[in-house]
């Protein structure tokens, strides 16, 4: 398996205060992607000819050590993968990244979409008490139950004729 990690800030994101993120970019088997790391640096300490942190700088080592840290965090979680014998995927590598540093929160449009779209995916709806909202997940059960009084409901008010059922849904509604 081929893989490399490497120190690659994305310059044309530049923020309004004149800082671009500290981004790694992951590459494994040919598929690459870029993860986060939390750090933001001025436009002009970074060197893109050199895809490096300009030296001379406030903060230089301790900026490098840290970027040093996760590239070895990336690499053992890649090497762990080749341990058990399994392929090793940006997703999955990804993930695991994001639990043991904890997911840092991005300035992307994209990933607040996909965040959100994650969190609505699970279904939670509003179960509405005297005073307080609580969140719950729809239960298959809870659905049934739902349509069998609706259902209870409509066949109590009209009878089962199919030639009379539609016209007293029509007068009633």
């Amino acid at each position: 398996m081929r893989y490399t990690v490497n120190l690659d800030c994305k310059t044309h994101h530049v923020s309004r205060d004149g800082t671009i993120p500290v981004l790694l970019r992951v590459s494994i088997n040919g598929v690459h992607d870029y993860f986060n790391i939390g750090k933001k640096i001025k436009a002009e300490h970074y060197d893109k000819e050199n895809r490096s942190i300009r030296s001379g700088i406030t903060g230089h080592s301790v900026i490098c050590s840290f970027i040093d840290r996760q590239k070895v965090k990336i690499n053992n979680i890649i090497c762990d993968f080749e341990k058990k014998g399994e392929v090793a995927t940006i997703a999955k590598v990804k993930d695991i990244y994001e639990k043991e540093t904890g997911k840092v929160k991005s300035d992307s449009f994209y990933e607040y979409v996909e965040d959100t779209i994650k969190w609505e995916s699970k279904k939670y709806i509003l179960k509405s008490d005297n005073t307080t909202y609580e969140p719950y997940e729809i239960n298959k059960d809870d659905i049934l139950s739902m349509w069998l009084v609706r259902d209870y409901k409509i066949t109590s008010l009209f009878p089962r004729n199919p030639y009379t059922f539609n016209e007293n849904i029509k007068k009633k509604a």
